[in-house]
């Protein structure tokens, strides 16, 4: 994802170095392209709103007003394609969407009905405007129009311009990946990421079980520097990150051929693409501290509870008895994961959490043993699952990417009184998004939007705010913006003032 920026009076070129500083502290991972007055970043994946946030608020707290700017538009060749009457594809979806009963759900969770939407504060017969532009550019365009394309951005700019920042408007491929990413299966090589730029190339953090890559011999550590054979190769170096990542990507049975640094030689292997289980949880014990299992929590998808229990007990297995959950760099994910997962160390009825719609309705949910069928079903829990952690000696670790769903799991048990926070303010996301499958209604695709705000047991919603840690912890200076996953344990300053609170438990 790109985007770009401008900065007036001339200040793109006088204190180029500090912008570039500052966004690089705001988003750790982003590449920079100068040109005159304009900046072009390329962010390394995840939420772009979000990156987009933090660096246009570093930026103006230098002083220095920024505008974002579109992106480059390139004029298209002329081609023959199918011209299509818009009225017939935008009004009947619009029909469907607006004027039918919706279904919610919790993030993508179980369907209900909900009201009928109306279109009674439109200030604009919106549907015949349609239909007149598509009437004029059908006579008098020089270029031919594809309906399905034109229908596409005409709702991604439907949903961007609703003034919800995560709203989002998914076509049908978009929309079975997105599906696809929250269940926890993936096609590809089955390995785990993050940018190391000092290194010149993308470090492999986690090699999944039974993978492809496994199975070819890749490891942990190994240093990818680029993919591809011939006039098709991409290197870390010529191309950076995304479009290296991109190159990797393909359909299921195809192969994938790139290259790794290992211990300063160059290896490279040729890996038929699966569908992999991918980790969103990783267990170790602590360098220096036997007795400290950290448990790092990528996302919540639908496997991670069932992940988290397998790690938790192959460390309680291996003498650990008091826990880092460590939840930097965080985005969230689905409410019923984490929901499962708090009710380890919650009790029976205990709340965890409220939420608000936009008419003011309030749900409250609470720990109950609940059993889920289909994708769901690593989300159910137990009688004999509530409570069964509630009793270890326990860290959170955050930092300011912590966000949504981390967030929650960071407030409920801070308001238990079950744990202690270390790190740094979280990102301040307590909202909840919804997503829609236009499916029922004979569409493909998908529509996300905000639908309610959520709220911890102390009540206190923390949206724009983010939680505060009981223990404020930096990286030093060395560190600082670096993924934590590429640093050690003894480099880890965060990760040692969590040990430091842990072991005050102990006395």
């Amino acid at each position: 994802m790109k985007l770009y920026f401008s900065f007036p009076d001339g200040q793109g070129k006088t204190d180029r170095r500090g912008l570039s500083r500052a966004a690089k502290n705001a988003v750790p991972g982003v590449r920079l392209q100068w040109r005159e007055d304009t900046l072009c970043v390329t962010l390394p994946g995840g939420d772009f709103r979000m990156a987009k946030d933090r660096l246009t608020e570093a930026w103006r707290a230098m002083g220095v007003p920024v505008k974002e700017l579109p992106p480059p538009v390139e004029v298209p060749e002329m081609k023959a394609g199918r011209t299509v009457r818009l009225p017939v594809f935008v009004v009947s979806l619009i029909a469907a969407v607006l004027a039918a009963s919706l279904l919610t759900l919790t993030f993508s969770g179980a369907f209900r009905k909900a009201p009928a939407l109306g279109t009674e504060t439109a200030t604009e017969n919106y549907q015949g405007k349609i239909a007149l532009i598509d009437e004029i550019f059908r006579q008098y365009s020089l270029y031919d129009t594809d309906g399905n394309l034109l229908l596409d951005q005409m709702l991604k700019a439907y949903a961007a311009a609703t003034g919800d920042r995560y709203a989002a408007y998914y076509t049908a491929e978009e929309y079975a990946a997105l599906m696809q990413d929250n269940n926890a299966m993936s096609v590809g090589v089955g390995i785990l990421v993050t940018e190391d730029a000092s290194a010149g190339g993308v470090r492999i953090i986690n090699v999944f079980p039974g993978s492809p890559a496994g199975a070819a011999g890749v490891q942990i550590g190994d240093l990818i520097v680029c993919a591809g054979e011939g006039e098709a190769k991409i290197t870390y170096a010529e191309k950076g990150y995304e479009l290296l990542m991109q190159s990797l990507k393909g359909e299921e049975g195809s192969t994938a051929v790139f290259s790794v640094l290992r211990d300063g030689e160059e290896l490279t292997f040729s890996v038929v693409r699966a569908r992999v289980q991918t980790v969103s949880v990783m267990g170790r014990v602590m360098t220096g501290h036997e007795k400290i299992g950290v448990v790092r929590i990528l996302q919540f998808d639908l496997s991670t509870p069932t992940q988290f229990t397998a790690e938790m007990e192959a460390l309680l297995a291996k003498g650990c008895t008091q826990f880092v959950f460590d939840l930097r760099n965080n985005p969230g994910g689905d409410l019923r994961s984490v929901s499962a997962i708090l009710s380890y160390f919650l009790n029976k009825n205990d709340l965890i959490v409220s939420t608000v719609t936009k008419n003011g309705t309030e749900s409250k949910s609470y720990v109950k043993a609940v059993s889920y069928n289909g994708d769901y079903a690593g989300c159910s829990v137990r009688e004999e699952d509530i409570g069964k952690y509630r009793n270890l000696s326990t860290v959170v670790l955050i930092n300011e990417n912590s966000a949504s769903a981390a967030e929650l799991f960071t407030a409920v048990l801070r308001d238990y009184q079950l744990t202690t926070t270390v790190g740094k303010t979280t990102f301040g996301k307590g909202i909840m998004q919804n997503i829609f499958s236009l499916a029922p209604y004979g569409y493909s695709g998908g529509v996300k939007l905000t639908t309610a705000y959520y709220t911890p047991p102390c009540g206190t919603n923390y949206h724009g705010v983010g939680v505060t840690p009981d223990v404020v912890a930096e990286q030093r200076p060395e560190s600082a913006g670096k993924n934590p996953a590429l640093l050690s344990d003894e480099e880890d300053d965060q990760l040692l003032a969590a040990a430091e609170v842990l072991s005050n438990k102990q006395q």
